[in-house]
């Protein structure tokens, strides 16, 4: 998983561990709320749309790269794409489509 935005993510079971347990899950504003719009499965895919709702209260590298905190309310759609081969993830995408505040 690559977080575009910020060119943080990583290839890999160790790379991912080290991103969601050191950037990512610790770097979420306690207000975090996402409300989903729209989802497409097919075979070996998921799609999935929402909107991600915060106040950002804390850096957030992953999606707001050297941006410190601005105490700002923020609205932001997500569309995430997963593809799978047998029980295990084969690939997986996150983008922001815009960010608003």
């Amino acid at each position: 998983m690559l977080a575009r935005s910020g060119g943080t993510g990583g290839i890999g079971t160790e790379a991912l561990r080290h991103f969601y347990s050191q950037h990512f899950i610790p770097r979420m504003p306690a207000d975090i709320h996402m409300t989903p719009t729209h989802r497409s499965i097919g075979p070996g895919f998921v799609v999935d749309e929402f909107n991600l709702s915060f106040t950002h209260s804390v850096q957030m590298d992953w999606m707001l790269p050297g941006l410190a905190p601005t105490g700002r309310s923020v609205r932001v759609p997500f569309v995430v794409v997963v593809k799978f081969e047998g029980d295990k993830v084969r690939f997986s995408a996150c983008r922001a489509c815009a960010v608003s505040s």
